[in-house]
């Protein structure tokens, strides 16, 4: 029953994260741009009531850099769902990374392909963002299970 419910949930976010980052690829070109506008300003915000620290950061929000951090994170967060999903109980075989890659790399292709549909730029150095992205989520998480089962062995001796 409890492996059931965790496939459940690791699908459950799996289609969460991949429909959040596949929504933002349909939505057009001006709208994007407007939707990155606002969350600038938000950043600004916060930055503006951070006194000398927030001025020497805000510079920092523009454009290109809001957009390629989002590709980063929200595949970073892919990537800490799909190792997260097997982590504490499978470790890294052949097998399982080929199919982590295919997912790093699939994930990101349809998603700059989806952008060719809305009229919107399909790029190659967005693809490595996004596979980077999945992989720093991916090593980080397979790092902290690896910690956590050492620690648990050692724990038996």
């Amino acid at each position: 029953m409890r492996k059931k419910t965790t496939v459940i949930i690791f699908v459950v976010f799996f289609v969460l994260v991949v429909a959040f980052i596949f929504g933002n690829s349909f939505v057009k070109g001006f709208d994007s741009y407007k939707i990155t506008c606002k969350i600038i300003n938000f950043c600004l915000s916060i930055t503006d009531k951070m006194g000398d620290f927030g001025k020497s950061i805000s510079a920092w929000f523009t454009i290109v850099n809001v957009r390629k951090t989002a590709h980063f994170i929200e595949y970073a967060i892919l990537g800490i769902i799909c190792v997260a999903f097997r982590g504490s109980r499978e470790p890294m075989t052949l097998n399982r990374v080929t199919r982590l890659l295919l997912i790093g790399i699939g994930v990101p292709f349809l998603d700059e392909t989806i952008q060719l549909f809305v009229n919107r730029s399909s790029l190659v150095s967005d693809m490595w963002i996004d596979l980077f992205g999945f992989a720093t989520g991916a090593i980080i998480t397979s790092l902290f299970f690896l910690i956590k089962r050492r620690k648990r062995a050692k724990n038996k001796l």
